[in-house]
C-alpha cells in the first residue's frame, strides 16, 4: 500500500507543477516541468503505483483462494 500512496504522491506533484505552470506562466516552472529528472521521477512513480497494485493484487487474490498462500 506503501509503494501505491508514494507513487500517486510523485505523480500527483508532477501534475501540480504542470498546473501550477500553466497558470503562472513561469519560465523557471517549465524548465523544471520539462527537464529530463521529472520526466524520469514520473516514470518511477508510475512503477511505484504498478508494483503496489501487484503486490495488493497478489494479497487480494490470496484471501479470495484463487492462489495457494505460501510462506
Amino acid at each position: 500500500m506503501g509503494f501505491i500512496i508514494a507513487g500517486a504522491a510523485i505523480l500527483g506533484s508532477i501534475l501540480g507543477l504542470i498546473w501550477l505552470k500553466d497558470w503562472l506562466e513561469s519560465v523557471a516552472l517549465q524548465r523544471i516541468v520539462h527537464h529530463e529528472f521529472t520526466a524520469r521521477l514520473a516514470v518511477a512513480g508510475a512503477v511505484m503505483v504498478l508494483a503496489g497494485l501487484l503486490i495488493a493484487g497478489k494479497d487480494i487474490l490470496k484471501a479470495l483462494g484463487l492462489i495457494a498462500g505460501g510462506t
